[in-house]
């Protein structure tokens, strides 16, 4: 899933650099550029080119790929943590990722982290792991 991620954010800062050598900027997130990017694609009376445009559909089409799969990743994720207590403790804390709080328990299972500390704390937090 994480390869997956800085694959997409990859290819979102390629996209972005393109746009920028025709003077457009988009601002930083992956949903704004996702808002943004077929509204400019289909803009005819922008400057961009055709051959420009092509390449920016056919980036689009790939990080829309990209997103469907880290988000049937995230729900295989979501169903096989919740068959676990350990998982199912954690998926009940407020205001901490879901992804953040696998990691954490898989670091903690291996030893990495110490058994003594305030875990929920940490995780509201948002220590590092």
């Amino acid at each position: 899933r994480q390869l997956m991620v800085e694959q997409r954010t990859a290819l979102a800062n390629q996209l972005r650099s393109l746009l920028a050598e025709y003077g457009f900027t988009i601002p930083v997130g992956i949903l704004r550029l996702q808002q943004q990017l077929p509204e400019l694609i289909e803009d005819a009376s922008n400057s961009l080119t055709f051959t420009l445009r092509r390449l920016l559909s056919s980036l689009w089409e790939d990080m829309q790929a990209l997103n469907e799969r880290i988000t049937r990743l995230d729900s295989e994720i979501a169903a096989l943590s919740s068959q676990q207590i350990a998982y199912r403790h954690l998926l009940t804390i407020p205001g901490v990722g879901f992804p953040y709080r696998i990691t954490y328990v898989h670091r903690l299972s291996l030893g990495e982290i110490p058994q003594n500390r305030n875990h929920r704390r940490e995780l509201k937090n948002g220590s590092r792991i």
